[in-house]
């Protein structure tokens, strides 16, 4: 047996001898990435360009931006060149030349991407927060930006909305915002002209509040065909029901219950419980005195009034959550959660849904081991072109993470 051995080893080890320095490597990677899949997804972040993305990543979006047909990504970097890379349809990524997005140096917090100019390709807002301007880049029809103007709004933004509000055909922006650090402020609305500019209507549109927001989201949860405005806070959330016209009425008060002490840094809506409305996720930190961890699960009667029903769904989570994505991991038809922590070498963390909107936390099942990160973004899309929804993970300070779903 002893010699069986030590000759299998042997002949292991001629053969390594014999193969190339690159295809050592090449196969030793390719073992090592094995070693990190799941039952449900292959670690393909190999496929990532390595310096591109290991920066200060505040944010993640997804769009055919050079028109191949093929899904491309945005990474907003804090303090950096923000980031564009092409994806080859395969789960391959390599980053745009300098040329293509110039490389500015902002704060950079969030991103949205529309075709704003009505050219019929997509260009990108970058909503900054440590100054007062906000980058619009035009895209050129081959996935090349210009920045032809700049939205200079005085404000601290941590979120930027893309969506038509007033039913005109075009993409207007909506910034969530504070008016300096740690100051509540009012969020904006701009209505766009048709060619890429706008005209400021925040006072006409918009309640006058002041909020310290770090995310906002646009979706009709009372039905009634039009989209109402999700406000997330660090000081409160917020429901702004739609009057059908693009106009915006605070009604938090009749809408959500009784505001806990908590931090909110994503709205996430989804139809958890399968009931045909869509439910709130708060995706909470405590950074500030007096908050609390808790995320949050809010039920949909179905006409837009919530009931907070997290200690029924959700299991106690005492970690900074960034974001809450929602997937149907399993292939069973409803919607699983995954979570992503901001603090050093967290686990990125998964639950499964039973169908009925009650969550039981399956993270060693359903993702790779290992998957410790500075959690800041999700990105659920299929970047490989399978009809599968795979994961993206901006992981600040180090290199993101893309896990590919497997078939089936």
């Amino acid at each position: 047996m002893k010699k069986a051995l030590a000759l299998l080893l042997l002949t292991t080890a001629v053969g390594l001898a014999d193969m190339p320095a690159a295809a050592q490597a090449k196969k030793k990677a390719a073992k090592a990435v094995a070693a990190q899949d799941s039952v449900f997804y292959v670690d393909a972040s190999a496929n990532l360009p390595e310096k591109a993305v290991s920066g200060p990543g505040m944010d993640v979006e997804a769009a055919d931006l050079n028109k191949d047909g093929f899904l491309d990504i945005v990474i907003a970097n804090e303090y950096a060149p923000n980031l564009v890379m092409f994806g080859d349809g395969k789960g391959g990524f390599r980053q745009v030349p300098q040329e293509q997005l110039p490389f500015i140096v902002l704060d950079s917090e969030d991103i949205a991407i529309a075709d704003l100019d009505g050219d019929g390709d997509l260009d990108i807002v970058f909503a900054t927060e440590d100054h007062t301007v906000h980058e619009l880049w035009f895209n050129n029809g081959s996935g090349a930006f210009e920045m032809r103007h700049n939205l200079v709004l005085n404000s601290v933004s941590n979120a930027v909305l893309v969506k038509d509000v007033n039913s005109d055909g075009k993409p207007d922006l909506l910034f969530g915002n504070a008016a300096a650090k740690d100051t509540p402020g009012q969020n904006y609305l701009y209505i766009n002209n048709g060619d890429g500019t706008f005209k400021n209507e925040t006072s006409q549109r918009l309640p006058q509040l002041l909020d310290i927001t770090q995310d906002l989201k646009l979706a009709d949860i009372d039905k009634d065909g039009d989209d109402d405005l999700l406000v997330g806070n660090e000081d409160g959330n917020r429901v702004l029901i739609n009057d059908g016209r693009g106009f915006f009425k605070d009604e938090s008060a009749s809408r959500l219950p009784a505001s806990t002490a908590e931090e909110t840094r994503k709205v996430t809506l989804a139809d958890v419980d399968g009931d045909g409305d869509l439910d709130l996720y708060f995706a909470n930190v405590a950074f500030r005195p007096g908050k609390q961890k808790q995320n949050r699960l809010l039920i949909n009667n179905g006409k837009g009034v919530f009931t907070d029903d997290t200690n029924k769904r959700l299991p106690v989570s005492e970690e900074h959550t960034m974001e809450g994505a929602f997937v149907d991991v399993d292939g069973d038809k409803d919607l699983d959660l995954i979570t992503v922590d901001i603090f050093k070498n967290r686990p990125v963390r998964a639950y499964l849904n039973n169908g009925k909107g009650v969550f039981t936390e399956r993270t060693s099942y359903i993702l790779p081991p290992n998957l410790d990160l500075e959690g800041i973004g999700i990105k659920v899309a299929d970047f490989n072109s399978d009809g599968l929804k795979d994961l993206y993970f901006v992981n600040r300070g180090a290199k993101d993470r893309l896990l590919l779903r497997k078939k089936k």
